[in-house]
């Protein structure tokens, strides 16, 4: 099996202090090899029940262990946990406009706005460290679900030549979607590749439930439009925004991501 590092890091620009879960392939310690990264968000989501929000986790491990197995292939992973308050302004470079009720209860309907700040020290700090500390291939990947689908489209595009490939799981697109769509237009960067997915049922609101649809599908044909070569849609029948799906589909996002 795969072995699972943590430790903890400060993101000066924010002020905040956050967990980084680093998980190594399984033949890490008995090679000399350099693995691709992939960068992913709500990292206490990704390994362990214990410390997972909702109950539920990606298995990241165990799909990474078992691919491992029958391909030999790999990539490390490194989760970040998200700040249980300021998530929603961390994952994403602008304010929200939506109305409060279309925001998880309690949250206030203006957050938003620390994309660029996160991002810039995960650049910037955090890939230099982990680029130090393990045998990494100078090759990043990010991916995230729902706000976490949205930063990492974001960051793709933003900035160019760090990310190869991003992986957006049932994207909250429509938490700045008119923002984003201008952004996605006025910088296209057609080298990228994307992976885009989402169920039918999303959320319980039905209002929400098909801004998830439509606008996943619009950012897909846009991007389609400017040229993106390497882009992949998936919209699952009956699925629901929870772990459990997101897990069903981690598996597909990482053979198309190793092109196995």
């Amino acid at each position: 099996m795969g072995t699972i590092e943590v430790f903890e890091v400060m993101i000066g620009t924010l002020g905040r202090k956050r967990a980084v879960r680093v998980y190594l392939p399984n033949d890490y310690s008995n090679n000399d090899r350099r693995y691709p990264v992939l960068y992913m968000h709500d990292g206490h989501n990704l390994f362990t029940v214990e410390t997972s929000a909702y109950g539920g986790i990606w298995n990241v491990h165990q799909t990474l262990d078992d691919i491992e197995s029958r391909t030999q292939q790999n990539v490390i992973v490194v989760g970040i946990d998200c700040d249980p308050i300021k998530r929603l302004s961390e994952y994403s470079p602008w304010k929200s406009g939506f109305p409060g009720f279309l925001l998880p209860k309690g949250q206030d309907r203006h957050q938003g706005g620390e994309g660029d700040q996160y991002l810039n020290w995960l650049v910037q700090d955090l890939i230099p460290m982990i680029d130090e500390k393990y045998r990494t291939a100078s090759v990043n990947y990010m991916a995230g679900s729902s706000m976490g689908g949205l930063i990492s489209l974001y960051a793709g595009v933003r900035h160019p030549g760090i990310f190869k490939t991003v992986g957006c799981f049932s994207s909250a697109f429509w938490f700045s979607h008119r923002k984003l769509m201008a952004f996605l237009k006025a910088h296209p960067n057609p080298k990228l590749s994307v992976y885009l997915d989402l169920g039918t049922k999303e959320s319980k609101n039905p209002v929400l439930n098909r801004l998830y649809i439509k606008d996943s599908t619009e950012v897909f044909k846009l991007l389609k439009k400017q040229g993106y070569a390497n882009t992949k849609f998936i919209i699952e029948k009956g699925a629901n925004h929870s772990e459990k799906s997101l897990a069903g589909r981690f598996p597909g996002f990482v053979k198309w991501l190793l092109k196995l």
